[in-house]
């Protein structure tokens, strides 16, 4: 009922597949829900249902509200949805004013929710721990060191960055506060132990300067784009602190303050020949460096087994805090 009212082309073959049932099962059930007095009927391409009736419960379960308070993307477009996507699209499409619903806004006043996708078997886990504040044994793959460690964990926070989700809490390995990719992480088990909510730490002070993902040291950034992508600067998400000095001739120098310099070397080098980094050196030295290695990579042949080596993502550097 939830899925007719919140669209108009739902078929029996649409069903039948959304469900994972037969056609038949679908007659039959249709045929249930008229007895039961739901008016629905089939026109023009799909079930509807007449008159006022309206199915007001439309209580969210507790994952269903997991993915609106962590989602990924919301409002996205994407491939198919999943069948529980589905049904949470269809509750908060039954949200929407009539005059969005009908009137064709928001592609048909359809609710297009494409979060739980990424996060992995451990999420709700996590958010669990997280929230009753209790320590956990994790089983870890790192990436730096191409092992598997075990750690005890008391987790703080779940942030999304970069695409994917990570974990922030207190290592009592290391005896730090680290961040841990929730991709990464093999398995979580819960201790008995429950630990007092953490002195001194504040999310927002622990990921300020972040660029993305990785912290460092404080850096102040100035890097001049030509004008051909000076619409491009301007049309970013503000970041804190940051400043757009326009130049003559259409240049701007945008400025910002970072953690570390790996992360906005990359954003940075995406640009060309279009941007210049001016301060500081060590990050100017780092793009040129680049660059040079890019020219010499470049300026040889390529052999066969270059041709069909994959693409490497980005090195995850070491960096103090970090998993």
């Amino acid at each position: 009922i939830l899925l007719i009212q919140s669209r108009p082309d739902w078929r029996p073959g649409k069903l039948a597949e959304h469900f994972s049932i037969s056609e038949t099962r679908i007659y039959q059930d249709i045929k249930e829900l008229v007895a039961a007095g739901i008016p629905i009927y089939f026109a023009q391409g799909g079930y509807k249902i007449a008159g006022d009736f309206v199915l007001r419960s439309a209580e969210l379960t507790a994952d269903e509200i997991l993915d609106l308070l962590y989602p990924d993307y919301l409002f996205a477009e994407g491939g198919p949805p999943k069948p529980s996507q589905s049904l949470l699209e269809a509750k908060m499409a039954l949200c929407l004013p009539e005059s969005i619903r009908k009137r064709g806004a928001l592609d048909r006043g359809r609710v297009r929710v494409t979060s739980g996708t990424m996060k992995g078997p451990q999420f709700r886990r996590l958010h669990d721990a997280v929230g009753e504040r209790r320590r956990i044994r994790i089983k870890y793959a790192s990436r730096s060191s191409s092992r598997t460690t075990e750690r005890e964990i008391d987790p703080y926070a779940l942030v999304f960055r970069r695409h994917s989700w990570y974990l922030i809490g207190w290592c009592h390995t290391r005896r730090d506060v680290r961040k841990f990719k929730i991709s990464r992480i093999l398995s979580v088990m819960f201790t008995q132990i429950r630990f007092p909510e953490p002195k001194g730490f504040s999310l927002e002070e622990y990921t300020r300067g972040w660029w993305e993902v990785f912290g460092g040291e404080p850096v102040n950034v100035a890097v001049r784009f030509s004008r051909r992508v000076a619409d491009l600067i301007h049309e970013r998400p503000p970041r804190e602190g940051q400043s757009i000095q326009e130049l003559p001739g259409g240049d701007v120098i945008y400025r910002v303050n970072v953690r570390g310099v790996d992360e906005i070397s990359w954003w940075i080098m995406q640009y060309g020949p279009d941007a210049e980094v001016l301060e500081p050196k060590e990050l100017r030295d780092r793009v040129r460096d680049n660059a040079e290695r890019m020219v010499t990579l470049y300026g040889r042949k390529a052999s066969p087994e270059r041709r069909r080596s994959k693409v490497a993502e980005p090195p995850e550097p070491y960096h103090p805090g970090g998993p």
